[in-house]
């Protein structure tokens, strides 16, 4: 039987295996066992256990078991004893550190805000379908061919002369009334006469008429023409002698012509007269005076050139037509001589306070001498100073009607006693000299403070 060793004391948490006293080769394998034994029981222990929290100091104490000076002192070998084996003392156990396996903290990715992107549409170019617009088919007119209008026939009401010359003027295609710019604010103005047909020349029981003016005779002017509304004044002469640097017959034979002499108090002829000086106040609104047949020829040529139309002097029978405008009495407002004062400018009672002597009428018209151009009324056809103010050149021949065609006559003759036509009256005429049908005959070549004119368009 083997020895047995003496007790210790064992720590209360530690199982105290009991040493025999064995051989040392068999008191090492068991140590050996036992050591083992017991670090499986740990590492069950700690298995079983879901978490161990690290061991405290006392813990650490309890597993280190201290030996007591008389426990190391019995299994201490003495020196008198050889034989005693050296008490086998288990080392400590060392502490095993239960193997804690890393909680896998699930790996949570920053939530990260997605950044707003504006959300930016292509830009698509719309397709610009070409505009296809519809076919219209023009609509076609029939073209309406105007029917030539028919003449105008005196006698005829204002009414129905105005009708006939607008109608020609829409089948010509032409303005009633047109205006040609001569410079400087000067327009000189005209007016469409229709063809028509009328009675030249007086009655035999017209009051007052001559001989000259009889048998009368129905004329028929066949085409249409364009007359001066006015008579041609002396702003618009004058812009012609600008133009062509002219003198008038006046001028240039040094004779001059007729005028008003203040100082004397009477008319007489003197070089100092001529187209712009008439003795009297005129301004550029008033008619021109002292100019002769041909200086209104040489008028008419330049004003051809400027206009491109074909200027002339108005034939007697296109001026007595244009001047009774429908009407067949002796002035074409009537028979009343006292009517003269609103429609034209003759020897009237204003004229008497200064030339008593003078057979006038009694109605005043406010003019001792000419007047401006377009101050009394029109006549049907829109025509100034057709009775009065002042003589107006014609481009006939002075001679009798008879032997003239009834067609667009014209005396184109010369005949015996070289005259030619004045028409119309003036300022300083008896009243009885403005009737539409009265005739006055001079040479070609004379002048005075009474004579003008006034120009002719005809349309071939």
């Amino acid at each position: 039987m083997e020895p047995t060793l003496p007790s210790m004391s064992v720590v209360p948490s530690m199982p105290v295996v009991p040493v025999v006293a064995v051989k040392k080769k068999r008191s090492k394998r068991w140590a050996v066992l036992t050591m083992v034994v017991m670090f499986n029981a740990v590492l069950f222990a700690l298995v079983l256990r879901p978490s161990d929290p690290k061991p405290t100091e006392v813990a650490q104490n309890k597993t280190s078991p201290e030996v007591t000076k008389d426990e190391k002192k019995a299994i201490e070998p003495t020196k008198d004893d050889p034989k005693k084996e050296e008490p086998k003392i288990d080392p400590p156990i060392p502490k095993v550190e239960p193997k804690v396996e890393p909680k896998e903290v699930p790996k949570v990715e920053p939530k990260v805000e997605p950044k707003e992107v504006p959300k930016v549409m292509p830009k698509i170019e719309p397709k610009i379908e070409p505009k296809v617009m519809p076919k219209v088919e023009p609509k076609i007119e029939p073209k309406v061919e105007l029917k030539e209008p028919p003449p105008l026939t005196y006698p005829a009401t204002t009414a129905e002369v105005k009708r006939s010359q607008q109608a020609w003027a829409e089948y010509l295609k032409l303005k009633v009334e047109i205006e040609e710019d001569l410079g400087g604010g000067v327009k000189l103005k005209m007016v469409l006469i229709p063809p028509g047909k009328f009675r030249m020349g007086s009655e035999a029981n017209e009051k007052d008429s001559d001989d000259d003016e009889k048998p009368s005779r129905e004329v028929t002017l066949s085409k249409p023409f364009y007359l001066g509304m006015c008579e041609i004044s002396r702003g618009e002469f004058r812009k012609f002698v600008e133009a062509e640097q002219y003198q008038t017959e006046a001028e240039a034979d040094g004779t001059g012509s007729f005028g008003w002499d203040a100082e004397e108090e009477k008319f007489r002829k003197d070089k100092s007269f001529i187209w712009k000086n008439a003795g009297f106040p005129q301004t550029d609104d008033h008619p021109v005076v002292n100019v002769s047949w041909s200086d209104a020829q040489a008028f008419c040529k330049w004003m051809s050139k400027k206009t491109k139309r074909k200027i002339v002097l108005p034939s007697e029978a296109e001026w007595e037509y244009a001047c009774r405008a429908g009407s067949t009495t002796r002035f074409s407002f009537g028979v009343d001589l006292e009517l003269l004062a609103k429609n034209a400018n003759s020897a009237d009672g204003t004229a008497k306070k200064d030339f008593p002597n003078w057979p006038t009428i009694e109605a005043e018209d406010g003019y001792v001498f000419t007047a401006p151009v377009g101050k009394f009324k029109t006549n049907p056809f829109g025509l100034h100073d057709m009775h009065g103010n002042v003589w107006e050149w014609c481009e006939d021949w002075y001679g009798p009607y008879e032997g003239l065609p009834l067609k667009d006559p014209i005396q184109k003759v010369q005949q015996s006693n070289e005259r030619r036509i004045l028409r119309g009256g003036s300022w300083s005429s008896v009243p009885v000299s403005c009737r539409s049908a009265n005739r006055n005959w001079v040479a070609p070549d004379f002048r005075d403070i009474g004579v003008g004119f006034r120009i002719c368009s005809r349309l071939d």
